[in-house]
């Protein structure tokens, strides 16, 4: 599967130019863990707040995502769930574990040799689905 997105070249001299491109990204699976330790340490700070790691399982990066309940489209129940500093956006909903993932900055290259230098944004869209699920599913064959 391949993630859509922009890239913007850095300029080799003169004044800075924002020309962004259409690019195809790798896309690189991740895992999502509920950070338990989060939110219980922080429980009482904010209500309806739910702490999460995202894994990027190629690179061994890991973001600490904090997620907020929002409603989405046929007002559906759903989790926004940002970074600090905010780089790294999914949305994501619980019920159908659909997601949209956006990331921006020069951080975003996905190990696409070409694009190691400048600015880029991507956009990464798919199915989540539960590791609990799969190994019982294993298990019982």
């Amino acid at each position: 599967m391949d993630t859509v997105g922009f890239h913007d070249e850095p300029e080799l001299s003169g004044e800075p130019e924002e020309k962004f491109e259409p690019t195809q990204f790798t896309s690189t699976p991740f895992l999502l863990r509920r950070n338990l330790t989060l939110n219980e340490l922080l429980d009482d700070v904010e209500d309806n707040v739910l702490y999460i790691t995202l894994e990027l399982e190629d690179e061994h990066e890991f973001f600490e995502l904090k997620c907020t309940k929002v409603i989405g489209a046929s007002r559906e129940a759903g989790l926004s769930c940002v970074n600090t500093p905010p780089s790294d956006l999914l949305m994501l909903n619980p019920k159908s574990m659909r997601f949209t993932r956006a990331a921006i900055g020069s951080w975003t290259f996905q190990s696409t040799r070409d694009l190691e230098r400048g600015s880029s944004l991507f956009v990464q869209m798919g199915q989540c689905y539960s590791l609990d699920a799969v190994s019982s599913d294993s298990d019982s064959n």
